[in-house]
């Protein structure tokens, strides 16, 4: 009898998806260096991997959204 061993399934990645300086400035439309002086002064988090730097889209927005004025944001 052949094993009945189901397909897998697609299953939405629970990992960051991180991406460069370069694409993260492109996305903001900011400098790069405007983007170092963020991470510099905490305003928002990048992971440092050697002497690589990656950013984590939703942590970034997350990061950015404790700025916002406003709105319902600051309760």
């Amino acid at each position: 009898m052949a094993s009945m061993i189901e397909p897998a399934r697609a299953v939405p990645s629970q990992r960051p998806e991180l991406i460069s300086k370069r694409e993260l400035s492109a996305e903001l439309h900011k400098s790069c260096r405007t983007i170092e002086i963020w991470v510099k002064a905490g305003y928002i988090s990048c992971i440092k991997v050697g002497h690589s730097v990656f950013f984590d889209r939703e942590q970034v927005l997350a990061d950015l959204r404790r700025f916002q004025t406003g709105g319902t944001a600051n309760r």
